[in-house]
């Protein structure tokens, strides 16, 4: 069995709010505050945070600056751990997470959230994120046929 590291990991915080009406950036503060919060209980070395305010994650085709600049800073080796408040907050695409889930398998990418964590290295995590990421899906389909109704 392998035993954890005990090194301390560096981190990334995604943040994100689908519509900020108000653009006064108050709930993505709520999600830094409990993210760092959770970084600095666990010790971890926060080496970005990144944000993206008013981005829907519901479109596959939509385009998060800051979601994309982080894989690519994943990819680069800049952080082994990504802090988010939740995972709908990380992505609401069943794909987007398989991703995530094969970065923790192969890699050893650590996932967690403020609201609880996602352990990617254990089927039950991962079961738990697939679950998670399947109930937002429905969700945002049930959202937008109750939107479609009301227009017609």
């Amino acid at each position: 069995m392998n035993m954890p590291s005990t090194a301390p990991r560096k981190a990334a915080i995604y943040l994100r709010i689908s519509q900020d009406r108000e653009m006064d950036g108050l709930a993505i503060e709520r999600q830094r505050e409990d993210c760092e919060n959770l970084a600095q209980f666990r010790r971890w070395d926060v080496i970005e945070t990144y944000v993206d305010q008013s981005k829907s994650a519901t479109d596959r085709t939509a385009i998060r600056p800051d979601y994309d600049r982080m894989v690519a800073d994943y990819l680069l080796g800049r952080f082994d751990a990504i802090i988010c408040y939740d995972l709908d907050r990380l992505t609401r695409q069943p794909r987007q997470l398989e991703d995530w889930i094969d970065a923790a398998e192969l890699r050893g990418l650590a996932l967690v959230t403020a609201n609880g964590d996602a352990d990617l290295s254990t089927d039950g995590g991962r079961m738990y994120a697939r679950i998670k990421a399947a109930v937002a899906r429905a969700e945002m389909e049930r959202k937008s046929a109750r939107q479609s109704a009301a227009q017609r």
